[in-house]
């Protein structure tokens, strides 16, 4: 019986029986009525963690971060460094296209020139002449009617290669001239809604003395921005010209009117006031009056009320 048991016993590594010793030893100083356990001596690493320690050496500490990361005068500095190469490299790379282009407009010079100093190519007579003609004319004979032969089929070809491109030419610049017909048209377009009565201000004797004059806070004639803004065909920019003109044709204040007293009353009826010359005009108004007067449907009473109106507007 004792021999069996032998047999089936397991012999446990001696790390794994210490540990256990030391652990029934912890639970028998816990238990109430038992003597706690004299301090065991520490106990022995087993082999695994000896391994583990052997083949993980600690690791090395982090390095400390670098202070200028959260510098912004730092990255201030690599920015600035940063833009000075990519400038510098641009205006290299424009300097080298540059020159690539005045190679390239050397060689093609050169070639043209090469191409029209060259002796002219050999004819071949066998195209314009059978071999029986050939021996009735001779050699030189034969290639001087090649020759004239030989020109008039060139003649031909460029006279019917021209008849091709030149509808391509002219429709081109037909093209052109209609693409800036319709700039022009948009620009007036826009500055007759900005300004309905723009043409006629414009030639106005004030408006053109007006436009003498240099303007204060550019210190350039007026004349001259004007030009520059009706080439760009920057309508806003023309507009607000106009608008600053017609400021300075805006009526001084009126008077004050006493609240009291009969000395601001003149004697007799006081004549009934124009509803129509104290109310300031709509854009709409304005545009039919100015569509009217274009179709001379607008009588000189008329004008002088709508002008009056239209100051006060201006003012």
């Amino acid at each position: 019986m004792q021999a069996s048991q032998a047999q089936n016993e397991v012999r446990l590594p001696r790390a794994v029986i210490e540990r256990s010793r030391l652990l029934e030893e912890r639970i028998k100083a816990r238990e109430p009525g038992t003597d706690p356990a004299p301090d065991a001596p520490p106990a022995v690493p087993s082999a695994e963690a000896a391994t583990t320690a052997e083949t993980d050496p600690p690791q090395p500490p982090a390095p400390p971060a670098d202070p200028r990361e959260t510098d912004p005068a730092y990255w201030k500095q690599r920015f600035k460094v940063t833009e000075g190469v990519l400038r510098r490299e641009r205006e290299e790379r424009i300097a080298s296209e540059r020159a690539l282009n005045q190679r390239i407009t050397e060689l093609q010079a050169q070639n043209r020139e090469l191409q029209a100093n060259a002796p002219p190519a050999e004819i071949d007579l066998s195209q314009y002449l059978t071999k029986e003609q050939l021996e009735t004319l001779g050699e030189d004979e034969a290639k001087a009617v090649a020759s004239v032969a030989h020109r008039a089929a060139q003649a031909a070809v460029q006279k019917i290669v021209d008849a091709q491109i030149k509808p391509l030419h002219e429709q081109k610049a037909t093209d052109a001239e209609a693409a800036v017909r319709e700039a022009r048209q948009r620009f007036l377009d826009k500055l007759i809604e900005l300004v309905p009565d723009f043409e006629e201000v414009d030639v106005t004797d004030g408006w053109k003395a007006w436009l003498a004059d240099d303007d204060p806070a550019t210190g350039v004639q007026r004349q001259q921005l004007l030009n520059v803004h009706v080439e760009k065909q920057n309508a806003a920019m023309v507009a607000k010209m106009f608008g600053a003109y017609k400021a300075t044709l805006a009526p001084p204040p009126a008077p004050p009117v006493a609240p009291n007293g009969n000395g601001a009353i003149p004697d007799g009826d006081i004549p009934p006031a124009n509803p129509k010359a104290l109310t300031r005009p709509t854009p709409a108004e304005t545009r039919d009056f100015y569509k009217r007067a274009a179709l001379g449907k607008v009588k000189d009473q008329e004008r002088k009320e709508f002008e009056a109106r239209l100051s006060l507007r201006a003012g």
